[in-house]
């Protein structure tokens, strides 16, 4: 890691200029096995800067670069020359104190990687797996500015990602312990172990049951619709304090949660984030933001702004979203359905979202439901919605919430939604 990061930045630094920087370095080591191959190892590490600028507290500019010594410089350099191109009436750095609390786990290391691969080779031995890959990650972030306020978090966390012979179909799953990742990938052993047919479902509009995993992904969706980035309109900008939900749904984003998929103590801008009430009593009552679309919309960034790839700038995207539960369990909720369809998996989701309408198309794996009953088989079939219409039309939240990885972080339970088409294949 590098030091000395705020003594680097005031030696570069130009008169009337404030300049703020963040340091990151990712990790890993991995240890993957296949059918055709022995077990192979392979270590890994990336580093890079993004560096702000403020003149005189009314322009900005920015710089990335990654990957060699000179990068920080480099970063400044493009930040410099570009200054003066986004006019801002105010742009602060942070000025209070941030944590300097490096995450550390005592289980992240070389000898149990290749003990979790293991396992799992142990535990889909029965399904004929084409591959399988354990990974160790460790993140660290240093931020500094020349308000001489700086900070470093790291994390570490292990991701497993197995790809399925006969179907080709990836599952990726992330967590800080080699326990709650075996407990979580328990399940889609169970649903693969079962046959599933081809859909029997006669095309209907509905009820449908989202169990916790796959509503995570339209919650993931919601997500990026609620981030606001740059000078860019947010997608859910005009609903802000109007109603999108029933009074009974309420989302928070909760970055003080215990979740298997650890967030930095600080976003790339040195802010910490805090709990944040988003969705409250069926009101949106805020978004996402990072320093420039807060400081263009006259309030405050509530720490979001992330990096996804070391060599791409960051984003704006949530910590961890909570949907708050609800006091119905997942029978009862079956019970109350006279005809829907509960959804266990979502199996292919990648392009079957418009983002610019939030119409989604979905390839699932679940049961028909027919008077307040399962019908016994699992079928693929397709169901069609709209992610405001999803939030909007819901019925029940169950009382069963899990904490999810797959797309991001999310805590929720399961959900019943209204209005959704089902059937097709």
């Amino acid at each position: 890691m590098e030091n000395n990061i705020i003594n680097k930045l005031k030696e570069l630094q130009k008169r009337n200029q404030q300049v703020e920087s963040t340091f990151i370095e990712h990790e890993t080591y991995s240890v993957s096995w296949s059918k055709n191959s022995i077990l192979s190892e392979d270590k890994t590490k990336k580093n890079g800067y993004i560096v702000r600028l403020v003149n005189d507290y009314k322009e900005v500019g920015n710089g990335y670069s990654s990957g060699h010594a000179e990068a920080l410089k480099q970063a400044y350099n493009l930040a410099d020359s570009s200054t003066n191109r986004i006019p801002l009436e105010k742009f602060i750095l942070t000025q209070e104190n941030i944590s300097e609390k490096p995450y550390s786990s005592a289980t992240t290391n070389k000898e149990l990687t290749k003990k979790l691969l293991f396992e799992l080779l142990e535990l889909f031995k029965g399904v004929d797996p084409l591959s399988i890959s354990a990974v160790w990650n460790k993140d660290t972030r240093e931020y500094g500015n020349t308000f001489e306020i700086g900070g470093v978090s790291q994390k570490e966390y292990f991701t497993c990602t197995v790809i399925f012979g006969g179907t080709r179909e990836v599952k990726s799953y992330l967590g800080r312990d080699i326990e709650w990742l075996l407990n979580e990938i328990e399940i889609p052993k169970s649903i693969h172990a079962k046959e599933v047919r081809e859909s029997e479902v006669h095309p209907f509009t509905g009820s449908v049951i989202f169990e916790p995993l796959p509503f995570s992904f339209i919650l993931s969706y919601i997500g990026s619709w609620l981030s606001v980035y740059g000078t860019e309109k947010g997608k859910l900008e005009n609903k802000l304090y109007t109603k999108i939900a029933p009074d009974f749904v309420n989302l928070t984003d909760c970055p003080t949660s215990y979740h298997p998929f650890p967030i930095a103590d600080f976003d790339m801008e040195g802010i910490v984030p805090k709990n944040n009430r988003i969705i409250e009593k069926g009101y949106l009552q805020n978004l996402f933001y990072d320093r420039i679309s807060a400081c263009l919309r006259n309030t405050i960034a509530n720490g979001h702004s992330q990096y996804s790839d070391i060599n791409l700038p960051p984003r704006v995207s949530p910590n961890i979203l909570s949907l708050t539960p609800g006091n119905v369990d997942k029978n009862s909720m079956i019970n109350r359905v006279k005809k829907g369809f509960l959804v266990k998996e979502i199996k292919q989701f990648s392009g079957g979202l418009d983002f610019h309408s939030g119409n989604y198309n979905f390839l699932v794996v679940g049961n028909p439901i027919e008077s307040g009953e399962l019908v016994n088989k699992n079928v693929k079939t397709l169901i069609r919605g709209n992610i405001i219409h999803t939030l909007r039309d819901i019925e029940m939240l169950g009382n069963d919430p899990q904490r999810v990885t797959f797309l991001g972080r999310v805590i929720c339970p399961s959900v019943a939604v209204n209005g959704v088409h089902v059937g097709g294949y």
